[in-house]
């Protein structure tokens, strides 16, 4: 179910018709309340799961001889699960990163710097695996799918999103709505609390190497 669907899915629960005036709802309102919904339901779900359904890995290269190195915008703002140098072998070794300054120890001089603990940086250029947890981003093209969510538990967002609007404008939502919206939210926070994603959700590897960025899809 892509964002096209939901839209779908949401208006006919709302009994919006696209192009008509005089109704409660815009399309631009309907858009957003799933989005909305999309990362509310994600953040929710984080805290019923484990990190393996959510998990990113960007890799960084930190250049020989750099003393620092100061993480991307899109770092920054993740909370980070842990960081590997995968320089010599694959998958690597866990970094031991220290919060203040040892000589020959990684540490954090900042919030999104990391120096290393001579003067003199990395004798050779070194690779790292950086493991966070992705967030849900907001949907904007019809064709775009909410990944974080499993197939099959993606009409989650339309009635989230739909009891969303209703409550904004203060009205009642039906029973059902609300049973139905459980329902769903607890099949998908079971999937999260298990070991192994049974939905196969694609892994995503980012690469970043000075300014050039590349991003894959498994």
């Amino acid at each position: 179910m892509d964002f096209k669907e939901l839209q779908n899915e949401t208006s006919e629960l709302l009994n919006f018709t696209d192009g008509v005036t005089d109704q409660n709802y815009t399309s631009a309102q309907v858009k957003a309340a799933i989005n909305r919904a999309y990362k509310r339901e994600v953040r929710l779900a984080k805290k019923e799961g484990i990190s393996d359904w959510f998990k990113v890995v960007q890799t960084v290269t930190w250049p020989a001889s750099q003393l620092q190195l100061k993480l991307t915008d899109d770092l920054t703002n993740k909370s980070l699960l842990r960081v590997y140098d995968r320089t010599d072998n694959d998958p690597g070794l866990p970094l031991d990163l220290a919060t203040t300054g040892n000589l020959g120890r990684i540490f954090w001089k900042n919030r999104n710097t990391l120096q290393w603990g001579s003067a003199s940086g990395p004798a050779q250029a070194k690779t790292l695996d950086f493991v966070y947890m992705a967030d849900a981003v907001n949907m904007t093209e019809d064709g775009e799918e909410p990944f974080l969510i499993p197939s099959e538990d993606r009409e989650l967002l339309y009635w989230s999103a739909a009891i969303e609007l209703r409550l904004r404008s203060d009205e009642d939502i039906p029973q059902m709505w609300a049973a139905r919206h459980r329902d769903v939210q607890m099949d998908y926070w079971k999937k999260v609390a298990q070991g192994k994603p049974s939905d196969s959700p694609p892994t995503i590897r980012i690469v970043r190497a000075q300014d050039n960025t590349f991003v894959y899809y498994n």
